[in-house]
């Protein structure tokens, strides 16, 4: 978990999740195979302290609901269609070849019989339980369709992050993966670093570097000249020693020297600034 996301949250989710541990499998992982959990986690959960812990007795059968929904009733009818593929598999090779190996094809016909509802069933089963990929899924390069999916996934996930920090609330646990810098992401960069209270700002600065933010979408360095004294000197406390990725600029290493903040000063001087 990353350090965006709150000890509260944080709580919420591991006793949830140790809820969970007695009815279902690794499936559990991939967040795209928890449909009514998402939703619940989003809507249903207050960010609020007071009314977090006013509602537990609502949100923790709630969303062991949510938990059992989606483990036996919505992720199981994810499967189904792809166990149906894996079990007409074993009749693939039927079609023009069975005219030509008619009797090979007729007698292996009673095990294909007998296997298919076999394989559906044991396909059904593991899929439910586990995260396996789908029916057909290519294990090769990656197809262009893949990689768009991929590619607004991590968008969509990087959006709710950063509506997180504008509203002062964490809603994305785990770190947000980099993505396309859109015009829309950008704005939502923007709306962040102008809404977000000193730690979501400081954890901002800190995915700009750590994931090289094109610097006309974020300067971490402008952190550095924040108005807040106790902001530049928390920023410069974070700030990673030795990387060539953020280089601070002399004139901005002047300004720390001589910050009107003694702490800052101080601090400036023992990064060797």
């Amino acid at each position: 978990m990353s350090r965006a996301a709150t000890p509260r949250r944080a709580g919420a989710l591991l006793a949830l999740a140790l809820l969970l541990l007695p009815v279902t499998g690794c499936a559990w992982a991939n967040r795209d195979n928890r449909p009514v959990w998402n939703a619940f986690e989003a809507h249903m959960v207050p960010e609020d302290d007071t009314a977090f812990y006013a509602t537990l007795p609502l949100t923790v059968p709630g969303g062991l609901v949510a938990i059992l929904l989606d483990t036996f009733v919505v992720h199981p009818a994810q499967v189904v269609d792809d166990a149906a593929g894996d079990a007409g598999d074993l009749w693939d090779d039927l079609g023009p070849k069975f005219e030509q190996h008619y009797y090979t094809h007729m007698a292996a016909l009673p095990f294909r019989v007998v296997g298919t509802p076999v394989v559906f069933v044991f396909s059904f089963l593991g899929r439910s339980l586990f995260d396996i990929d789908p029916h057909g899924h290519d294990h090769g390069a990656e197809t262009a369709e893949g990689q768009r999916r991929l590619e607004q996934r991590h968008a969509r996930d990087l959006e709710v992050w950063l509506r997180g920090l504008a509203e002062r609330r964490n809603a994305y646990h785990g770190e947000p993966p980099p993505a396309t810098w859109t015009p829309e992401l950008r704005a939502l960069v923007a709306a962040a670093l102008s809404g977000a209270d000193t730690r979501g700002r400081l954890d901002l600065y800190q995915y700009a570097w750590t994931h090289a933010v094109p610097r006309d979408v974020l300067d971490p360095v402008a952190g550095l000249s924040d108005d807040d004294p106790v902001f530049r000197y928390l920023l410069l406390e974070r700030w990673p020693e030795g990387s060539a990725s953020v280089p601070i600029p002399a004139a901005v290493r002047a300004a720390l020297r001589h910050d009107p903040s003694l702490a800052v000063r101080e601090l400036a001087a023992r990064r060797g600034l």
